[in-house]
């Protein structure tokens, strides 16, 4: 038995009777005297990683392998979900130097971390031409012996090729134009979605392109640009709602298809993409008038209701792609068999089947940032169907969330017996603060400085956040959720969040803001011009016509009557800057003020 044995993590744990000599990351790694002069052999993943699974049995439990690996390295296991930051920064690495890379992500590196080489999924033994993990592993601790420093010299050389280049000072609109171009190049046409033949939801970049469609809406002489933009995302919208990424049997959404039509998936389900997908499945419904889409997004919410939550609402970060078959094998897929999108006639007998089986394991670790992008998404569907079961769902798991004040970056254990794990990081304070926001928008809170607290503590740590913490993949980075919340909190506190001009673009000085879509999406939107829309006496139908029926991108419409005693009457007020403009009667005379903006 290694070092993970007594670790919280179920994924350390899973690999705690290999012969591999694991050891878990931790800040004390690279002083032990033990590591100073043997490379790093670091091994990242997660509990619902199918491949991590499947090197886990055909690579870590070889006795061979495991005699190679601690006879030269320090082999160390890494949950992505404990450590997400150590993971992008390893990810970044791996994508600037190898291409497109997923998990198990492998990093081999220097004694005190810095990598040079990265991959995937190796078989044990050398095929078709190509190196195998034992054989790599060997040649690679060959060269480190017979001559450390050309291994040394390699690596820092490679480590300054990796980093990300400065790029060409460009105006918001010109980028977000560039980034445009490029994703409509990678377009599918056949299918829809974007960025080759496995089909990942990519959230930030949906959103992207639903926000800059919403202002090209505005501008009449942008309709040929508009059109192409719609098309694309009808496309991509119908084959995530209609396709086999979506379970069409319990709801929620698979993390990828493995095919161009959509229609085999990869069957883990994470938190995050249920969270990301309620939330623009929400809004998309609206904004093409589409009510499939917000089945979809209630299908997820019910899932994760039902299926992923703890006594205490909080919410649980996977599900597993294997289940066990009738004989006990692990299998992928096998508790999802009949998933099929296209036959309805087969659907409900592979209900049946589906509820004899043994369900996938689920990953009960919490993390408090995916949760709160989960309430965020939350909220927005209790406003737009005002089915007020997701807005008790979000209060509840938010109030789970910080009843002992600022919570740790993850929970393991029980509502009874919650084990805190790590330091909030940059992401959880950002991803904390929009939840408080929401929730107060929502009218679910009665105060903002939640929201605020939560803020200041993120601006605390935004000084220090890395190149890694920048691009978003497939959730937002946490510098992405950080420009999101300041932005918005701009409406409310002008003063004090005037942020977006004084410190939020100047974060991306030299940097690529085409990397980062769901940050750049955010500042076209400021920059087109934000507001908020304040209500007050009684115009209940007035709010809920805006909440149900409108996309508004830059406009935030605030549920509880106003508390500004200058604001009379049965109104609405649009606001903006620190000022609210002359009250609006009906539903016309607001959106040609909006419009204005």
């Amino acid at each position: 038995m290694n070092a993970l044995a007594g670790q919280y993590s179920e994924y350390l744990r899973a690999h705690a009777e290999q012969p591999v000599q694991w050891v878990p990351w931790s800040g004390e790694l690279f002083t032990r005297p033990e590591t100073q002069n043997r490379l790093l052999f670091i091994s990242i993943g997660y509990s619902a990683c199918h491949w991590c699974h499947v090197m886990a049995r055909e690579s870590y439990e070889r006795n061979d392998v495991a005699e190679a690996l601690n006879s030269c390295f320090i082999p160390v296991k890494i949950d992505r979900e404990e450590y997400p930051e150590i993971d992008r920064r390893y990810m970044e690495f791996c994508s600037r130097t190898v291409g497109r890379c997923g998990w198990p992500l492998h990093i081999l590196a220097l004694p005190d971390g810095t990598p040079f080489y990265a991959f995937t999924y190796l078989p044990p033994k050398d095929a078709h031409g190509k190196k195998g993990l034992l054989s790599l592993v060997r040649w690679v601790c060959s060269q480190y012996q017979e001559n450390p420093e050309n291994l040394e010299h390699s690596a820092r050389g490679l480590l300054r090729i990796a980093e990300p280049g400065a790029s060409v000072t460009a105006s918001i609109a010109v980028q977000a134009e560039s980034l445009l171009s490029y994703v409509q190049s990678h377009f599918d046409s056949a299918h829809g979605g974007y960025f080759g033949p496995s089909k990942f939801p990519h959230v930030p970049v949906l959103q992207f392109l639903m926000r800059f469609e919403y202002l090209l809406s505005r501008e009449k002489e942008r309709e040929s640009l508009l059109d192409n933009i719609h098309g694309q995302l009808e496309l991509t919208l119908y084959s995530l709602a209609r396709g086999g990424i979506r379970d069409h049997i319990e709801g929620g959404f698979f993390r990828y298809a493995t095919t161009p039509r959509w229609d085999i998936p990869h069957y883990e389900k994470m938190l995050y993409d249920q969270a990301l997908l309620i939330d623009f499945l929400t809004d998309a419904a609206v904004y093409h008038q589409n009510r499939e889409y917000l089945s979809a997004a209630e299908e997820a919410a019910q899932f994760v209701l039902e299926k992923m939550s703890d006594t205490d609402g909080l919410f649980f970060s996977s599900t597993s792609a294997e289940s066990p078959d009738e004989s006990g094998i692990l299998r992928e897929g096998y508790y999802y068999e009949g998933n099929n999108p296209y036959d309805l006639a087969e659907r409900e007998s592979a209900r049946q089947r589906r509820f004899q089986r043994v369900p996938p394991a689920l990953d009960t670790k919490i993390s408090v940032g995916i949760n709160a992008l989960a309430i965020v998404g939350l909220v927005n569907l209790f406003r737009r169907t005002g089915i007020i079961r997701y807005g008790e769902a979000a209060k509840q798991n938010y109030v789970s969330l910080t009843i002992q004040g600022t919570p740790p970056a993850i929970y393991y254990g029980t509502a009874e017996k919650r084990i805190p794990f790590g330091q909030p990081t940059l992401f959880d304070y950002s991803a904390l603060g929009l939840a408080a926001l929401s929730l107060w928008e929502g009218g679910l809170t009665d105060s903002l400085s939640p929201a605020v607290q939560f803020a200041a503590l993120a601006e605390a740590l935004i000084p220090a956040a890395p190149e890694s913490e920048y691009p978003d993949g497939a959730i937002p980075s946490a510098v992405s959720l950080y420009a999101e919340l300041f932005a918005k909190l701009s409406l409310f506190s002008p003063k004090e969040f005037t942020l977006t001009k004084e410190k939020i673009l100047p974060l991306w000085k030299n940097r690529q803001w085409t990397a980062s879509p769901f940050a750049l999406s955010r500042m076209f939107l400021q920059q087109s011009g934000m507001g908020y829309v304040a209500f007050s006496g009684h115009t209940r139908w007035f709010r809920e016509k805006l909440e149900r029926e409108f996309f508004l991108p830059h406009i935030s419409v605030l549920t509880h009557p106003s508390s500004d005693e200058t604001l009379q009457g049965d109104n609405a007020w649009l606001c903006t800057e620190g000022r609210c403009l002359p009250p609006a009667e009906n539903v016309e005379q607001l959106f040609e003020r909006i419009n204005d903006l």
